[in-house]
C-alpha cells in the first residue's frame, strides 16, 4: 500500500467517524455512544436514562448511510437480527404509528427484545414470560407495560407445566426438555458448560386466554413468539377466527411454521432470526407482489 493511499484511508476514516458523531447526537441527545468494531461493520451501543444499566445496541446499515430523513425507520434496534426495525417499517406501511403488542416469551425488557423499540416510541403492550424473576426488571425500566407471569400452553388452561431454569435471567430457559436439553448438549461440544439448575411449576395458559384477560378480548396490532421449542405448537393452538394481530414474528423457523401461518391467514414476509408474517387483509399494502 502506497504511502498516499494510506493517508487517504486515514483521512476519510476520520471523517466518516466525524459525519457518525454528528450523526448519532442529532438523533437523540441524551444518548450516550460508544462505537466497537465487528467485522466490516460498526455496532454502537447507547444507554438512555430511561433504559439505564441495559445495552442498546443501534444498528449502522449501508442502506440508510446517505438519507438523513429515514432516522427514524434506520438507526435503532434491540431485537437480536433486527426484527423490531422491520415489523415498525410493516406497520407503518399498514398506517399504525404506535402500535400495541403482545410479547409471549418476553424475557429481558431491553435486550434481544422485539418490543423495546415500540415502548421506547410511546406505545405500551402485554409481556408474558414463565420466569416470576424478570418482573422487577420490568417494572423498573418499561413500568407502563403489563407483565404476566405465566407460561404458555397449547392445552386448555387449569393445568400448570415445568418450567426447566439454567439461571434465572437465561433466554435459553424453557418449558420444553427436549430444547433446553439439546442446546446443553451444543453448547458443551463447542466448550460450554450449561446445567439445568431447578425447575419450577408454573400456571400455564393459552394465548387466547392471555388475549381475553388482559387484551379486552382482542389481539394487539403485533405478536411476537419466542417461548424456546414450543413456538409452532402454540401457534397451531391459537384462535385468529374472531381477532388476530396485524403482524406477527415467530422463533419457529421451518416450512411447517411457515404452511401454518398460512392456514391461519397470514403471509409470511421474511426470516431474519424469526418468520415475520403480516395478515393478508394487509398484504396488499406490505407486499403487492405476492398477489
Amino acid at each position: 500500500m502506497s504511502k498516499m493511499t494510506s493517508l487517504l484511508k486515514g483521512f476519510f476514516k476520520k471523517i466518516r467517524a466525524k459525519w457518525h458523531n454528528d450523526l448519532y447526537t442529532k438523533i437523540d441527545d441524551s444518548v450516550t455512544l460508544n462505537r466497537s468494531p465487528l467485522l466490516s461493520k460498526e455496532i454502537v451501543y447507547a444507554t438512555p436514562p430511561e433504559f439505564s444499566n441495559e445495552s442498546i445496541a443501534l444498528l449502522d446499515t449501508d442502506s440508510f448511510r446517505n438519507f438523513r430523513d429515514q432516522h427514524k425507520f434506520s438507526i435503532i434496534s434491540f431485537s437480536g437480527c433486527a426484527q423490531d426495525k422491520i415489523v415498525e417499517a410493516i406497520l407503518h406501511m399498514c398506517n399504525i404509528a404506535k402500535p400495541s403488542y403482545l410479547d409471549i416469551g418476553c424475557n429481558l425488557p431491553i435486550e434481544i427484545s422485539n418490543t423495546a423499540l415500540f415502548y421506547r416510541k410511546g406505545s405500551r403492550g402485554v409481556v408474558v414470560d414463565a420466569s416470576e424473576a424478570h418482573r422487577h426488571r420490568w417494572s423498573q425500566l418499561r413500568p407502563n407495560d403489563v407483565f404476566v407471569h405465566a407460561a404458555i400452553s397449547p392445552a386448555d388452561s387449569g393445568n400448570t407445566v415445568t418450567f426447566y431454569v439454567i439461571d434465572e435471567y437465561s433466554g435459553r430457559n424453557s418449558c420444553d426438555l427436549e430444547t433446553i436439553n439439546k442446546f446443553i448438549k451444543e453448547a458443551s461440544a463447542e466448550g460450554s458448560v450449561f446445567n439445568i439448575t431447578k425447575t419450577i411449576v408454573v400456571d400455564a395458559l393459552t394465548i387466547n386466554e392471555i388475549v381475553d384477560t388482559y387484551c379486552c378480548s382482542k389481539f394487539p396490532d403485533y405478536l411476537s413468539i419466542d417461548i424456546e421449542g414450543l413456538d409452532l405448537q402454540v401457534l397451531e393452538s391459537i384462535d385468529f377466527s374472531n381477532t388476530s394481530p396485524v403482524v406477527i414474528s415467530i422463533e419457529a423457523n421451518s416450512a411447517k411454521a411457515i404452511s401454518v401461518l398460512k392456514e391461519k391467514g397470514f403471509q409470511p414476509i421474511i426470516c431474519v432470526g424469526d418468520i415475520i408474517a403480516v395478515h393478508n387483509d394487509y398484504v396488499e399494502r406490505v407486499a403487492p407482489w405476492i398477489n
